[in-house]
This record gives C-alpha cells, structure tokens and sequence, in this order.
C-alpha cells in the first residue's frame, strides 16, 4: 500500500500538476466549448436553454473523457515504455502493479475534476437542477463507462513512434466524438454513420448521461453495447500481449 500511495503522488505530481498541456486538453478546453455553445452560440427559452445546458454538460463529460484516454493515457504509457521506466520498475521488488494501479487512480482523479468542473458550469452558470444523487450517479457511470476507452488507449500505446501515436490519437478522437453525437445531433449526419454512431460506447454513454440528468431510468442495451466493447478490447489486448510475448521468445531464441 505504501508503495502505491508514493507511486501515486508521483503520477500526480507528473502527470496532472505538472503537465499542462494534458489539463487544458482534458478539462479547460471541454469547458471552454461548453460555456461557448451555451452561452454564446445557442438561445432560445429558459426552458429550452436548460434542457439543452444538461445535455451538452453530459456530451463535454464524455467529451473529456476521450480526450484523457486517447491522448493522455496513451502518450504516458507510450513514453514510460519508451524510456525505460516500466523496465526498471519491472526489475524492481513491487514490479508494476503499484505503477498500473496509481496510472488508474490518476485517470480516475480527472474523471471526478472534469465532471465536478462541469456540474459547477451547468449549476452555476445555466442553473441546471441537479441533485446530489444524480451528480453521484453521472460520475459513477462516467468512471464504469470509461473503462473501454483506456483500454483502447493501452492498446494504440503500443505503437513505437510518437508521431504515429499523435496521428491515431487525432483520428480516434474528433471522428468518435463527431459519430457520437457529442458537438451536434446525431441526425445531421448521413443515416449510414448514425448507424456507426449508435454502436460507439461513447454515444451509449452519453445516452445513459442524458437520462440521468432527465431523471429517467438508463438503458439495459446502452450499457450492453458499453460491456461488449470492454470485452472485445481486453481480447485484443490480450492476443496482443500474447503475440507480442511469443515474437519476443522467437527474437530471443
């Protein structure tokens, strides 16, 4: 446990506090977008400017929530590989599992900050009723939610060069976000990518979001869709870490 808590402070101290460019990506540019289509690019009716502020707060959520795995998670294991660090933490007596562990707590630590930033913009600045149930609950979903996407991210980590990683990063992210409904509804695009929408976790996600802040009971198939795709992912990790196991023993041999 200690050398979690101290594997912890580190990552931390490295990966959020030190690490800007991740905390503007992750948390002030998905609030940057919110308070802008809220408060400047949409009008209508109170009621109207409510319901719609509800729902673009949960599309920014799952907005950041891309954004931290597919750039962030995936840049910091790509890097600690490259450089060595899991290597010598591999040879070390804790090993690794103090490290996969803090990396989990410090993406779920920017789970709870982008959506408490995100509640404090829709209560504060668009008076979107919120109980505390229903903020307790957005984040439980978010965190379980989440799961298939850094998944994902361990797997486009892998990748050898950095400018190969910034690419898949660039053509995951905005064309999942897009497909997803996130910036504007999924009816505007051609009915053959709301097909391809419909079947992302993200817009399941975002769907189940939605009707927690509509107060209404969430989806058995959303969350379905969600666990099918944290099940494909681990068995791609899986075959992968298999193969590339077994392609080292060959080398070695």
């Amino acid at each position: 446990m200690r050398s979690l808590v101290q594997q912890f402070k580190f990552d931390v101290h490295r990966e959020i506090l030190r690490n800007l460019p991740f905390l503007f990506f992750s948390l002030l540019m998905p609030a940057g977008f919110y308070i802008l289509f809220t408060k400047v690019m949409v009008s209508g009716t109170q009621s109207e400017m409510q319901q719609f502020s509800g729902r673009y707060m949960v599309s920014m959520i799952v907005y950041s929530l891309i954004i931290s795995a597919f750039f962030g998670l995936a840049a910091l294991l790509q890097r600690d590989r490259r450089s060595g660090y899991l290597t010598r933490l591999s040879q070390t007596p804790v090993g690794l599992k103090a490290y996969y562990g803090s990396i989990a707590m410090c993406f779920m630590l920017m789970t709870v900050l982008s959506t408490g930033l995100m509640f404090v913009l829709a209560i504060g600045l668009n008076h979107v009723t919120l109980s505390i149930g229903q903020m307790l609950l957005i984040l439980i979903v978010s965190l379980i939610g989440e799961l298939p996407l850094f998944v994902i991210s361990v797997l486009i980590s892998r990748v050898q060069r950095e400018e190969t990683l910034s690419v898949i990063s660039n053509l995951l992210t905005f064309p999942v976000a897009i497909v997803s409904g996130l910036w504007w509804p999924l009816t505007m695009l051609p009915k053959w990518l709301q097909v391809v929408g419909k079947s992302m976790p993200t817009y399941r996600l975002n769907h189940l979001l939605n009707d927690i802040v509509a107060d209404q009971s969430v989806s058995v198939y959303d969350w379905l869709v969600i666990m099918s795709w944290l099940v494909i992912a681990l068995v791609a990790a899986m075959i992968w870490n298999l193969t590339l196991r077994r392609w080292q023993q060959g080398v070695t041999e």
